[in-house]
């Protein structure tokens, strides 16, 4: 199945990665509650709010050339949603552990909790 055909809260999924892709940073948060929390857990960093979310991603975007996530899989059915990526990209400045030239090439799993149709909690992986 393409990602393009996912239904429910699988297809908000596809659909805010591929606004993310598209450096649509605004739509990108569009996805998130305002009272969203987000934990990063291998980074030990927490985020409360869609603006943080946006700022983060917009972080990313500053730092790394070709930022984006490559769909490795969406699984899940309700209100609780599991996306594993590969987010690429090559850092202009120190971002995420990596030097400048260093391409970034990172396995990274999200576990998406949805409230109304928004993503309310994220654990990231």
């Amino acid at each position: 199945m393409s990602y393009r055909e996912e239904t429910g809260n699988r297809a908000v999924v596809a659909d805010m990665v591929g606004a993310l892709n598209a450096g649509d940073i605004d739509r990108f948060a569009s996805y998130y509650t305002d009272d969203v929390d987000v934990n990063i857990i291998r980074f030990g960093r927490r985020l409360k709010g869609n603006r943080a979310v946006g700022k983060w991603i917009e972080d990313a975007f500053d730092a790394l050339d070709g930022f984006c996530n490559e769909i490795v899989g969406i699984y899940g059915d309700g209100d609780v949603i599991a996306l594993e990526v590969i987010a690429r990209g090559t850092a202009k400045r120190p971002f995420a552990g990596r030097s400048v030239g260093e391409p970034l090439d990172a396995d990274e799993v999200y576990i998406y909790t949805f409230r109304e149709g928004k993503i309310a909690d994220v654990r990231a992986y």
